[in-house]
């Protein structure tokens, strides 16, 4: 699978890509492309974010695969400390280098608090004060920890202005996790940065759920954008405190509009897992989208197309690049997308999405050795093919279940297709035809390939046979001329033809032949000739 990152420099298997100086936006990943046998060149199809001017509404993009889960920053890495230590706390204001729009709240923020259960907000108001821990909406309009019905966004039960990257109860004051830390750094350059905030092995809160020190997460905001993601490297659960349920979401600073990760609500089945590795992208909905274009280059940084934008659903823009022709095997490419800075009209932030397309080699034919019927009608032929190379291969003959070599025994005269085919889609498959001739057929059946019918009593008639003895039933034979006229043609024929038509004598010249019989044991012939007309 293909790992997506906006990067100063983009480094993959030992080549450099010089994206923009200031990109710095993450991608989702998505699955890479493979072209076809018949032809290296395909349309290629990828989806980018879909960032709008407005954060009046969002959507939240579905989770990346594992594979292509890349922190903002190491959370275990030195950053600027909160100072948090005591649990259920707000902290102090900390500054954001750049302002922030969060939904319609009246102006952009320059100024956040987090919070020691896994979230930041905005709200001053609750600088160095209690922050919740509940999630259940107990009897008394009140969250809860032990009762009640599990609160979704929008509840005026929680905060103003808060961003769940997860709300769950995890506790800083306990010494379980020697190496915990909660702290945030700032990324780039302006006006392209990050605003981070980590949470690194802090413990859950409760005795018994104390030793579950994994839970490791990210809230990072994006400069320009107003994007907003989580990643959520480890989240677990205590089953007997808030039922062991967790959310990712929003709330604005009024509390009645609110958003959440599909499966990641108060109320959906308590979820989480170290390692669980999860990018959830809450992406600014309202006014025009701020989509400038997109191209994909090569591993070496030339362009290679220019790609049109399809259309857009749930936060992404889906894009194609017509006619990408590759060589065979790997071939990496990188989808650089273009946004204006919705802050600093004008200017742009650029995106880089790396993107691998597979080119299957052709299977090249090792060896082949071929023993042909040593009988008429008999089937005692082989074949026996290999294609050079390594790897497991499947080999099939005229249509019939695949096997795992390529030798293949009693067979027949006539033509046999071969095919071999790699399991794994890495090379393509190799069709051949290989013929097995035979002996003629016996005495008693011996066609002619020429004759003479001039009249002078030697060898007049086109024979197919000197004894009808050990021929069952009739013989059937058609003629052709050189451009596929039959000139003549029996359902039972008696050593006859003259080489007339419509009772006259045709040119001389080479004329095609089949006949057809069965002998008395029951095996049925055909046989082709040339014939040749000599008067």
């Amino acid at each position: 699978m293909k790992k997506f990152q906006w990067l100063a420099l983009m480094l993959f298997s030992g080549v450099a890509f010089k994206a923009n100086a200031q990109t710095n936006f993450v991608f989702s990943c998505a699955k890479d492309d493979t072209a076809t046998c018949t032809s290296n060149c395909i349309t290629v199809r990828a989806k980018i974010p879909d960032v709008h001017a407005q954060t009046t509404e969002y959507v939240v993009n579905p989770s990346s695969s594992s594979s292509c889960f890349i922190p903002a920053v190491g959370p275990d890495a030195p950053g600027n400390p909160t100072s948090l230590t005591i649990d259920d706390k707000y902290s102090t204001l900390i500054e954001i280098p750049f302002p922030f729009k969060f939904y319609d709240d009246p102006t952009p923020y320059t100024q956040l608090l987090v919070s020691t259960n896994g979230y930041i907000c905005f709200d001053p108001a609750e600088e160095s004060a209690f922050s919740h821990y509940g999630i259940l909406a107990g009897t008394g309009g009140f969250l809860s920890s032990t009762s009640g019905t599990p609160e979704d966004l929008p509840s005026t039960l929680y905060d103003r202005s808060v961003i769940f990257g997860p709300y769950h109860d995890i506790n800083p004051n306990t010494s379980t996790s020697p190496d915990r830390q909660i702290k945030y750094d700032v990324i780039g350059t302006a006006p392209h940065r990050k605003f981070v905030v980590s949470f690194y092995k802090i413990p859950l809160f409760k005795t018994e759920c104390e030793d579950s020190i994994e839970n490791t997460h990210q809230i990072v905001l994006y400069e320009g954008l107003n994007v907003i993601e989580v990643y959520l490297n480890s989240v677990q659960q205590c089953p007997t405190w808030n039922e062991g349920r967790s959310m990712v979401g929003l709330q604005n600073y009024n509390r009645d509009k609110g958003i959440m990760a599909p499966g990641r609500a108060a109320s959906s089945e308590p979820w989480g897992t170290p390692n669980m590795n999860e990018i959830w992208r809450f992406v600014p909905a309202g006014g025009p989208s701020l989509f400038r274009g997109v191209e994909l280059y090569d591993a070496s940084g030339n362009l290679v197309a220019t790609g049109n934008a399809l259309g857009a659903s749930n936060g992404d823009l889906e894009v194609e690049f017509l006619d990408v022709c590759s060589q065979s095997g790997n071939n990496l490419y990188v989808v650089k997308s273009k946004y204006e800075n919705s802050e600093v009209p004008g200017t742009f932030v650029y995106g880089t999405d790396t993107l691998n397309i597979f080119v299957p080699d052709p299977l090249v034919i090792g060896s082949v050795n071929v023993t042909n019927v040593d009988a008429y009608g008999a089937s005692t032929g082989a074949i026996s093919i290999t294609a050079a190379g390594t790897g497991s291969l499947q080999y099939a003959i005229d249509g019939n279940p695949a096997q795992s070599n390529g030798n293949f025994t009693g067979l027949a005269a006539g033509d046999h297709r071969i095919v071999i085919s790699d399991p794994t889609g890495e090379r393509c498959p190799f069709d051949t035809t290989i013929n097995l001739t035979q002996p003629p057929p016996p005495p008693c059946v011996k066609v002619r390939n020429a004759f003479s019918p001039n009249g002078d009593g030697i060898n007049e008639v086109w024979k197919v046979y000197d004894d009808r003895s050990c021929i069952s039933g009739k013989i059937v034979v058609n003629v052709f001329n050189r451009n596929g006229s039959k000139v003549f043609e029996s359902r039972d024929y008696q050593n006859d033809w003259r080489g007339t038509y419509n009772g006259k004598p045709i040119p001389d010249g080479t004329y095609y032949g089949i006949a057809e019989f069965i002998l008395l044991d029951g095996r049925k012939f055909k046989i082709n000739t040339d014939i040749t007309i000599i008067r």
